[in-house]
């Protein structure tokens, strides 16, 4: 996730939901509540005002326009401020309607809106815009991702309420409770479709980053009790969200038969993206033993006879057989985090020699030649270079 945007996230719900500059939705119904026929026991729910929704996009964009010129959000663009889950409304025209939506295990529904106060909470909620005959709304906050293969294919009235970004725990909690509803994401080469150790890895280090925000901001609101209780039990909730994820990438990335962590669940291939796991995202400590050993398969398995690093195992793009600059350069940053400057710099020289005479690294080297290959001038490879040249420099 990225931490700017996050950070955003952070100010809306603590400054601008308060602001004078963003009002209260006009909203002439206050007082909703409704006990269900046939439910008598049963506390009715009853909201009041309807109210700014700080995880909204347009909020998010307030929050941008008034604080884009602060340093910590240099190279953020209104652009990057996009909606990561809808706020829907269904409207069920029957029980039948009704039961489809809570028999879909992906959605997480609520009879009563999300964006009104609660003044008196209860068991039970009917919108008087409803007749008591037929179900009443039902309310959800979905996954951008989820909501795109949904919408076309459900047959049931519903009107996106708005378009929201939500610092998401969704998807990890998906994998590490084995929901499975959530769908698959795309490895770091595109070519993989499933659960990998890098995207996991990608995921604890943003937990980690949002900690580090929370723990920068927390004294700011040291007079404001309700504030300061959130921030200690975000901080509170994702450290222990981040010892689980950890906990389960040991469990069930490492294969104890090769004694080495491996990329995915499913062909549990070796491949130079585990590094994610050390740097950057410092979820495993780089002289683990675990660590070690893998990194001891990594270089059996995948360093070419010129000293360069391929992807990884079974590679078949382009041959799979040449050296990637970006990969080659990874490992050397590892070894820079151990203190093994020697062969951080093996690693290091083997790209810088095989830049182009005009300076370009290429996406692959020609192992024949000792030349840059494929793609030339290529971004990814030209950047992780400066940030291992830059890491090189601090030793």
């Amino acid at each position: 996730m990225n931490t700017k945007l996050f950070l955003l996230a952070v100010i809306a719900i603590f400054g601008y939901s308060c602001s004078s500059e963003i009002d209260i939705l006009d909203d002439t119904d206050t007082t909703r509540a409704v006990v269900i026929p046939g439910s008598d026991i049963l506390q009715p729910i009853h909201i009041g005002e309807r109210l700014e929704n700080p995880y909204s996009v347009k909020n998010m964009l307030k929050a941008y326009a008034n604080l884009k010129d602060q340093p910590i959000f240099s190279g953020l663009n209104e652009s990057d401020i996009k909606a990561t889950h809808y706020y829907v409304r269904f409207k069920p025209a029957n029980e039948n309607e009704l039961k489809t939506l809570k028999q879909d295990p992906a959605l997480v529904l609520y009879e009563y809106p999300l964006d009104y106060d609660i003044h008196e909470g209860g068991e039970s909620y009917h919108d008087p815009a409803i007749p008591d005959s037929l179900p009443t709304y039902q309310y959800a906050s979905i996954p951008a991702v989820l909501w795109a293969r949904k919408r076309n294919t459900l047959q049931i009235e519903y009107t996106v309420l708005e378009n929201l970004y939500i610092p998401d725990e969704k998807y990890i909690d998906d994998i590490l409770q084995n929901i499975n509803q959530m769908g698959e994401s795309y490895d770091l080469w595109e070519m993989f479709e499933g659960i990998s150790l890098y995207s996991i890895s990608s995921i604890y280090g943003a937990f980690k980053a949002m900690i580090n925000i929370y723990l920068e901001v927390k004294d700011l609101y040291q007079d404001d009790v309700s504030k300061f209780e959130f921030i200690s039990k975000q901080i509170e909730n994702l450290k222990q969200k981040s010892k689980e994820i950890k906990e389960y990438c040991e469990k069930e990335f490492y294969d104890n038969n090769r004694d080495t962590y491996v990329r995915n669940v499913k062909d549990r291939r070796i491949d130079m993206s585990i590094i994610g796991s050390i740097v950057p995202f410092e979820m495993f400590p780089a002289k683990d033993l675990k660590v070690e050993k893998t990194i001891e398969e990594i270089n059996k398995t995948l360093r070419t006879y010129t000293g360069g690093y391929i992807r990884f195992e079974g590679d078949e793009y382009i041959g799979g057989k040449n050296p990637w600059p970006i990969v080659t350069l990874w490992i050397s940053w590892y070894y820079l985090e151990i203190g093994d400057k020697e062969k951080a710099l093996e690693c290091f020289e083997f790209v810088a020699n095989s830049a182009s005479s005009h300076g370009f690294l290429g996406e692959q080297v020609n192992n024949e030649t000792m030349e840059p290959c494929w793609v030339i001038g290529l971004t990814w490879s030209h950047a992780m270079f400066l940030i291992t040249l830059k890491k090189l420099m601090e030793k």
